[in-house]
This record gives C-alpha cells, sequence and structure tokens, in this order.
C-alpha cells in the first residue's frame, strides 16, 4: 500500500483501482500499454485503502483512478455493495469519481454507484461524428450519449465529457457534428472538455501519421 500519509492532498484522494483497457482506440496507449490487459483490484483492497487513508489523514473523497473503471458490472455491483456495507459499519460515507466508457455503463449501475457516495464521472466521447467514431475506433453511439447524460442529471451524478479536434480525416462538418454534441450535452447539465488531438508515439495515429 503507498505512503499515503507522505501526500500533501487534504481534501481528495487519488487511489490506484485497477490498470488496462481492453479497447483499441486509435488514438491511445493504454491498451498496448498494458499488454492489452485489464484488472481491476479486489474491491476489499480498495476499501481498506479508502479506510487506511481517511483513519490516517481524515479524508472522505476519493479520484478512483482507472481509463476505464466500469468495464466488469459485476465487479463494480460488488464495489458499491461494500461500500454500502463499509459506510454502515463505520458510519462514514466516502464520496469518489471515476473514468467510464458510455456503453459501459447503465441506469442501474449509476443508479447503484451514486448511491454508494459517487459523485462524479468523467466520459470521453471525442467526437460527435458518426463518422469519425468508426475512424478512430471509439465506436459510440451518439444517441445513447445523450441518453446517459439525461439519466445522470435525473440522479444527480455529475458527468463531464471530453472531446478532441483534429483527426487526420474530420472536415468541417464533422467538426460541426462534435460542437453541436457539445452544446447539446453542456445543455443536459455536463461540464464540456475539448483539447486538440496529440499524437502519442506507439498509437495507431502516430505510426501512420507523424510525418504529416
Amino acid at each position: 500500500i503507498p505512503a499515503y500519509e507522505l501526500t500533501t492532498e487534504t481534501k481528495t484522494m487519488s487511489l490506484d483501482a485497477g490498470r488496462g483497457c481492453p479497447f483499441n482506440c486509435t488514438y491511445c496507449s493504454t491498451n498496448d500499454f498494458f499488454s492489452k490487459k485489464y484488472r481491476l483490484k479486489s474491491m476489499k483492497r480498495i476499501i481498506e485503502e479508502m479506510n487506511l487513508i481517511f483513519h490516517k489523514l481524515n479524508i472522505k473523497d476519493f479520484s478512483l483512478d482507472h481509463d476505464m473503471l466500469t468495464m466488469d458490472k459485476n465487479k463494480i455491483h460488488e464495489l458499491c455493495e461494500a461500500l454500502i456495507f463499509n459506510e454502515k459499519k463505520t458510519v462514514v460515507k466516502y464520496t469518489w469519481s471515476c473514468s467510464a466508457r458510455i456503453d459501459c455503463v447503465d441506469k442501474e449501475m449509476l443508479l447503484h454507484m451514486y448511491e454508494a457516495g459517487c459523485k462524479s464521472i468523467f466520459f470521453g466521447i471525442e467526437s460527435g461524428s458518426e463518422k469519425i467514431q468508426k475512424s478512430i475506433r471509439k465506436n459510440l453511439d451518439i444517441t445513447k450519449v445523450y441518453e446517459i447524460a439525461d439519466i445522470c442529471r435525473e440522479i444527480g451524478l455529475h458527468m463531464q465529457a471530453a472531446f478532441i479536434i483534429g483527426f487526420p480525416d474530420e472536415t468541417t462538418d464533422d467538426v460541426e457534428s462534435t460542437l453541436l454534441c457539445m452544446v447539446k450535452l453542456a445543455m443536459k447539465g455536463a461540464v464540456i472538455q475539448a483539447s486538440e488531438l496529440s499524437l502519442v508515439p506507439g498509437t495507431h495515429l502516430y505510426n501512420n501519421f507523424h510525418d504529416q
């Protein structure tokens, strides 16, 4: 277990919940970096670390760091049950945030996460264009994006949505679709983040376009 007592954090603690992502988006290095493997710490271990941090530093808010926390639906429900049980046992409620994919959550899961203390969830949307979604191998259904935004707003779960501008085959129409998606999500209560494409060494986009 890391020496959390050496941290300078006073409000929110980053806690490594696991590593890896089984998806293979063209702009992202996570898949190759972790050898295409996905793993989560045991739910017992995550709770133990949270309790340790609370007892040592009195911190009750956590960022569960994982590129794709909600990949294993059963594990997330198990984590939520463990957090709810821990709250009943200790009378201490932890709050937390995480990252996920739109197509790896549903209303039942989000409700359970919120009940277990999740207050914020970060989604990488990347593009509002169906063409770009396919070309970058993200393959999200934009209609599903709006559905999840509505659910988050209904529940009271803070949603962050990230986009990337500047993919090699992106046209003005594609950018317009992305901007429209941003506006629609903002109107549904999501906080929008946009960045310019960075070519990360080792990724499909870097190997094919770094010299352009």
